[in-house]
């Protein structure tokens, strides 16, 4: 739950939309226009959520080194705080690379008398990551302990990934980093027996959640709000999915919303490119997987209308999303 504001709405307008890769005339305009300021509400609720992540993870931490009983073997007790370094780590990548110099904080209580709070450098959040991540890479089990805790090789192909992005940082590329990339991503790939599936599409159907190439991922819970916990669901199909009838509620707000031009550029050919079907929309594709409900029709696969009139409405003047889009 506490990831859920950045979840919501932030995760694809200040990644995907930000990132280049969708469009809208309509939605998180100042995101698309790449115009993203301090007062754009997908920017502060991200900022909130991952500070909510940071104080929980320290909670946990500072929790178990201080009340722990005599009878906790290390082991547990090192890996309680692993996972906990594990997502305080994940937050504050998601700080930095979006804001750059970040307080970083590590008891939640101090705050509560100190009002002398400053910005970290960019430079020390990124150790500070790259800690904890090594912390949990070096006390977290090789296999989970229950079907998706996380693991040795969770943390260390979050190293991977870290230092890649790390190398980047300050403008020239540094070796060092790059070869630590490699170094872990190689570990992971001989030791941790997961391994690509065969087709890409098949990585967003929800029957494969926590398949084989699964090595970290926040789990939702479905319908959630039905049991008043409003926030353990994944509402990103809401607002992306261009229609209700392919979502089975009176939400798929995301007709306006679809691939730009730059990110359709990129695939070596639209109609053959097995990516860009597992990710965009065109006409006339067919996925068998996901159940089209027409106005007064009946169930029926779906196959991504035309652009013409149904009623009052005008139909697809989009590449509408299709990768976080699973139906009903």
């Amino acid at each position: 739950m506490v990831w859920f504001a950045y979840n919501d709405k932030a995760s694809h307008g200040i990644g995907d939309a930000r990132g280049g890769i969708l469009t809208s005339g309509s939605y998180q305009l100042e995101n698309v226009r790449f115009n993203t300021t301090g007062e754009t509400p997908e920017n502060g609720a991200s900022w909130r959520a991952f500070y909510n992540v940071v104080a929980q993870s320290n909670s946990l931490i500072n929790n178990i080194n201080q009340f722990v009983g005599p009878n906790v073997t290390d082991r547990i007790k090192n890996h309680g705080i692993a996972e906990g370094r594990f997502m305080r780590g994940l937050a504050y990548s998601y700080l930095v690379q979006n804001w750059g110099p970040v307080p970083i904080i590590t008891n939640n209580t101090a705050l509560l008398q100190d009002t002398t709070i400053a910005r970290n450098t960019e430079e020390s959040v990124w150790q500070f990551i790259i800690k904890d991540f090594r912390y949990a890479a070096e006390n977290l089990p090789e296999n989970a302990v229950l079907n998706g805790r996380l693991t040795k090789w969770s943390a260390e192909g979050l190293l991977a990934k870290m230092y890649l992005t790390k190398a980047g940082v300050g403008g020239t590329r540094s070796q060092s980093d790059l070869d630590s990339a490699a170094y872990f991503a190689k570990r992971v790939i001989d030791n941790s027996g997961a391994e690509l599936m065969p087709e890409y599409e098949d990585l967003f159907k929800t029957q494969n959640n926590g398949n084989i190439e699964t090595l970290a991922a926040l789990q939702w819970v479905y319908n959630a709000a039905q049991a008043g916990q409003w926030g353990a669901q994944n509402s990103v199909q809401a607002f992306l999915a261009y229609g209700s009838e392919i979502t089975g509620f009176g939400d798929g707000w995301g007709g306006d919303i679809g691939a730009s031009k730059w990110m359709l550029d990129m695939y070596d050919d639209l109609v053959f490119d097995k990516r860009r079907k597992a990710s965009f929309m065109f006409p006339g594709d067919h996925y068998p997987y996901i159940t089209q409900v027409p106005a007064g029709g009946s169930a029926q696969q779906l196959r991504v209308p035309a652009n013409g009139i149904d009623g009052s409405r005008n139909f697809n003047t989009r590449a509408w999303v299709k990768k976080y889009v699973v139906g009903d």
